[in-house]
């Protein structure tokens, strides 16, 4: 899975893949510009590419400790792209869906 933004049929904004989403909350939680991420968008982007991570290792991906470091690290790279590609075709939509289904339902009024 590539990443790709593929503009909408309005083209007001892009649809997204995993493996691009993958790369835009890892940018925020811990790229050059997270700065400009408030402090709840940062924990909440961390909390998203750690589930996403887990989810890949459940998928049988065995680098996410590697991933993971170099995506702390904000490394942006051919590698680094082409993990987050592997990580997400390992994960799969079900365990992907799943992921962003608990960060919503975390953020829920209780």
């Amino acid at each position: 899975m590539t990443p790709n933004a593929t503009p909408t049929p309005d083209g007001t904004a892009y649809d997204l893949n995993a493996s691009a989403v993958l790369l835009v909350l890892a940018s925020n939680a811990y790229g050059a510009n997270s700065h400009d991420t408030p402090p709840t968008g940062k924990a909440r982007a961390s909390k998203a590419v750690s589930g996403l991570l887990a989810a890949a290792t459940a998928g049988g991906y065995p680098q996410a400790d590697i991933l993971e470091t170099l995506l702390t690290n904000g490394e942006v790279s051919q590698r680094v792209t082409a993990m987050c590609s592997e990580a997400m075709d390992a994960a799969g939509s079900e365990r992907i869906g799943a992921v962003f289904q608990a960060l919503r339902d975390g953020l829920k009024p209780v």
